[in-house]
């Protein structure tokens, strides 16, 4: 027996497991002793690689890709086949990656109630966004939103005095000019709504009669605000502090018996001793009293009044006494007035009031001027329209395209292209007795265009993309001089462009060209758009 020692495969040369041979009889065994007899070559070891697979994956726009390829762990090389037979250099599976293909999103400004953004570009192919047109700088989703909101302006709260009234906090928005309860402008309130009204906090002390040993008072009423003290109830009449002190009545005579003549122009005063036994007439004297008049003159909501005061001295005691008769209140002199004039942007305002104590019984709203709206739009002609009367002037020439509800105000114009579009319309609006005119201009908006750039040559070739439906036709002007607008007008005239909507332009030292862009609808003509590429 001859022993095979075993030797391990490699990549490219098989090994074998430990076998015998004999000499004489050329057999082959597994074991030293030659019991056991194997095949001729059931030692081989096939050479092979130990290869894994990486699969392949497409390129991006944010990544490169690969094509499929193997590598062995044993020798560290790479292979295009699951084989092993063709060997590839390294890195030479990598799939460059690709080219962003950006969409541009206008900037549009926000309003009071819809959000606007900034200009930004979305990728077609990653579905990424970004804020520059080379599509270097990546953005989060809705970074580009400008919140909708109002401008608004603080009044802050100020408690209501006595005399004064005060108000809660309140918002104003200078661009919508309502009004709101919250900072973030989410509550709308009336106007006025915030006033708190004036008044005292009156608090009563009951009428006491003197007796012979302590004074009394008359009913009087005294606020804990501003610490005053009135004789009336409703806090209208202001006295002096002490002035409801009624004097003792010593222990002879009680406070005197007060009797009016019925003009009340004259009174005497009864004076009785308390001392004396009930039903007998002695001690009994009537003194004429000294009388004082004095009017407070009546107000619209606030009733007058004609005061008697007297008073008499008997043994060095001086009795006062008073008498009130009501002068009926007047009542408001109602009257309207315009209070805010109208202007081109802003409304106005007519106040129904008392134009003797300020009371405001009703606040209608008058037209701003002018009103402009979209062809196929509506729009109304005032924010609030109680009170409104409106008339469309020439409703026979403008009824084809422009309606008013004579109701509500609400104007309603068709896209009716065929019809010649006054560029201003009158109307008029009766409101508080006085007409008013409000011009009111319909614009067809700009069409929306897309213009690319490309260098061709030693000229700039400009493509443009667009669908105007229902126009007849656009026009494309520019700032290059000697551009032939015949040729412009031949591939850009057309309301839908195609595979030759494009020119191209000798800028010399021009580095960009503004575009002036405007669509036509029969008889009419939109608003124009201005393109700088």
């Amino acid at each position: 027996m001859t022993k095979i020692d075993a030797m391990e495969a490699t990549c490219t040369e098989p090994g074998n497991t430990e076998y015998y041979t004999c000499s004489i009889c050329n057999k082959y065994f597994s074991d030293e002793t030659g019991q056991t007899e194997i095949e001729a070559d059931s030692w081989v070891i096939a050479a092979g690689h130990s290869l894994t697979k990486t699969e392949e994956k497409g390129a991006t726009c944010t990544e490169s890709g690969n094509t499929e390829y193997y590598t062995c762990s044993i020798c560290n090389k790479y292979f295009s086949d699951e084989a092993g037979k063709t060997e590839l250099e390294e890195n030479s599976w990598i799939i460059p990656k690709k080219s962003h293909s950006l969409t541009k999103i206008d900037a549009m400004e926000a309003t009071c109630t819809e959000p606007g953004n900034t200009e930004y570009y979305t990728c077609s192919i990653c579905n990424k966004y970004f804020s520059d047109e080379a599509g270097q700088t990546e953005i989060e989703a809705d970074s580009w939103v400008i919140a909708a909101g109002h401008s608004l302006t603080k009044t802050e709260e100020k408690g209501a005095t006595c005399t004064e009234s005060g108000n809660t906090e309140y918002y104003t928005c200078s661009i919508c000019n309502k009004y709101f309860s919250d900072e973030a402008g989410k509550t709308e309130i009336e106007a006025d709504s915030w006033i708190i009204v004036a008044g005292h906090n009156l608090t009563k002390t009951e009428e006491k009669g003197a007796t012979c040993t302590e004074p009394g008072n008359t009913e009087y009423y005294t606020c804990s605000i501003c610490n005053k003290y009135f004789s009336d109830e409703a806090g209208q009449i202001e006295i002096v502090g002490d002035s409801w002190l009624l004097s003792q009545k010593g222990h002879t005579y009680g406070v005197p018996i007060w009797n009016w003549s019925e003009k009340s122009g004259n009174a005497t005063a009864t004076f009785v001793c308390k001392n004396c036994p009930v039903g007998t007439v002695g001690h009994m004297l009537e003194k004429a009293a000294t009388v004082n008049k004095k009017i407070t003159e009546a107000k619209c909501t606030v009733d007058g009044k004609t005061e008697y005061t007297a008073s008499v001295i008997f043994n060095a005691v001086k009795y006062d006494t008073s008498k009130v008769e009501k002068i009926p209140r007047k009542g408001h002199s109602i009257a309207s007035r315009v209070d805010k004039k109208p202007t081109d942007k802003k409304e106005g305002s007519i106040v129904k009031g008392c134009g003797v104590c300020g009371y405001v019984e009703d606040r209608l709203v008058i037209p701003k001027k002018k009103l402009t709206l979209n062809l196929g739009k509506s729009a109304k002609l005032v924010s609030n329209a109680r009170g409104c009367t409106f008339t469309l002037a020439n409703a026979k020439k403008y009824g084809k395209y422009f309606k008013v509800d004579e109701k509500t105000g609400k104007v309603t114009t068709k896209k009716d292209y065929s019809t010649k579009i006054k560029k201003s319309i009158p109307i008029k609006v009766t409101v508080g007795g006085q007409t008013y005119t409000v011009t009111a201009k319909i614009k067809i908006p700009a069409p929306s265009v897309k213009i690319t750039r490309k260098k061709v040559g030693d000229r700039y070739r400009y493509t443009f993309k667009y669908n105007i439906p229902k126009a007849d036709k656009i026009k494309v002007r520019s700032n290059l001089k000697g551009m032939n607008t015949k040729v412009v007008d031949k591939y850009l005239s057309q309301p839908k462009s195609n595979a030759d909507s494009y020119i191209n332009l000798d800028l010399g030292k021009m580095k960009k060209v503004k575009f002036k862009i405007v669509a036509y609808y029969g008889k009419n003509v939109s608003e124009t758009r201005v393109i700088t590429k």
